[in-house]
């Protein structure tokens, strides 16, 4: 009764089971990607399509979503698992593979184990983001790791000033890049073509697009933000986060009542991203999209000073400066709260300065991010050359 009971909390229960069974029976796993909803697949997509299209190397790929899309992508070269939470902890521990692969911070210090019975598994860290792992997670949130795929000269400076300050043994850290931000940039090239076609577009847009954190600019001061912005003759749209529309959905049909007669748009509907690509110019707090907009789209981006989130409180140990803050004022502009009458002469600034030119953010592009349009290829390659070593090894 046991299981019946089981079934009846998770539909995806006997799934999950013959999932478990049939990834265990596999003998001589080569490499295990891990992903723990739909949707994280583009962290790796550029990655994976490259080692199948070079090699003959089977890719595991467990996810602890049952709905994942890559249940729809089954190959030959690519087998997807349901494995929810709780038995992929005991998954992890009986884990045998050569390499093993995550975009899942703090390996070790949480559930997720490295392998109990399998000892030289090599396991790869994957960001999502171009931000500050020593701002945004808890400090030793890496430490476990044999090999992290860095985004940029920072994320590599903070890991190894990481190991250095603490005595910690060295990383592999591969001078990686960003495929998210490759695949952004090569969708809002194809659209900006399509416009140049139509010529859609006239009038400039200005976006602002939050944070889900305490304080985001949805709470502290949107109103005040909008009462200026409306002055200027570009067309204003209001992105919350998904979460935030969850929460607060009364509140925002309110604010969109309130400016609706002066132009202004509050978005609901995250179908599209559409809107993320097409806006002159970002405006955001400390949202991690602001980058990934940026260095896309080779356009500026307004950040409001509201107080930061720190997952790590003793960030301050390292002296590299975190990305997320030194980058802030090299893509664009960044004013107080308490200093939103300077919204308006910033805003034309970013707009038509040449400080904030395409080629300049495409110079601050290619100094922070590795690999600029190439990232699938230098992963892949890594992964393919270490299992051709261990091969070698036996």
């Amino acid at each position: 009764t046991a299981g019946k009971k089981e079934d009846k909390k998770n539909p995806y229960h006997k799934k999950e089971l013959e999932d478990y069974k049939r990834f265990l029976k596999v003998p001589g796993k080569k490499i295990v990607f891990y992903s723990e909803k739909n949707g994280f697949y583009k962290y790796y997509k550029n990655i994976i399509e490259e080692i199948i299209r070079r090699t003959n190397i089977v890719i595991h790929y467990i996810t602890s979503d049952p709905l994942d899309e890559v249940f729809g992508m089954e190959s030959d070269q690519f087998k997807p698992y349901y494995i929810g939470d709780k038995r992929l902890i005991v998954l992890m521990m009986k884990l045998e593979t050569k390499i093993m692969v995550m975009t899942t911070p703090d390996l070790e210090n949480f559930q997720l184990k490295r392998s109990y019975v399998k000892k030289d598994i090599e396991y790869i860290y994957v960001p999502h983001d171009v931000n500050s792992s020593n701002l945004t997670f808890h400090e030793n949130a890496l430490d476990h790791f044999d090999t992290i795929f860095a985004s940029g000269f920072k994320n590599k400076e903070e890991i190894e000033e990481r190991e250095q300050k603490f005595g910690l043994p060295a990383k592999r850290i591969v001078e990686w890049g960003s495929s998210v931000i490759d695949n952004m940039t090569v969708s809002y090239e194809a659209m900006e073509q399509e416009e140049a076609r139509t010529g859609a577009k006239d009038n400039k847009t200005i976006l602002i697009a939050p944070s889900w954190q305490r304080d985001n600019i949805m709470d502290s001061c949107i109103e005040q933000m909008l009462d200026e912005l409306v002055q200027l003759p570009y067309h204003i749209i209001v992105r919350p986060h998904p979460q935030y529309v969850r929460h607060f959905e009364e509140k925002l049909k309110a604010l969109a009542g309130k400016y609706e007669e002066k132009g202004v748009e509050v978005q609901m509907d995250f179908s599209s991203n559409k809107t993320v690509y097409t806006a002159d110019l970002l405006v955001t707090d400390w949202s991690s999209i602001a980058f990934e907009y940026s260095f896309s789209t080779l356009k500026p981006v307004l950040f409001i000073n509201t107080p930061m989130k720190v997952v790590n409180p003793n960030y301050k140990e390292l002296s590299s400066v975190p990305v997320d803050i030194e980058l802030r004022d090299k893509v664009g502009i960044s004013l107080e709260e308490t200093a939103l009458e300077g919204l308006r002469p910033a805003v034309e600034k970013l707009l038509f300065d040449n400080q904030f030119s395409r080629d300049s953010l495409r110079q601050m592009k290619e100094q922070y991010i590795y690999n600029v349009g190439n990232s699938g290829k230098v992963g892949a390659e890594y992964i393919i050359n270490r299992l051709v070593e261990m091969q070698k090894k036996g």
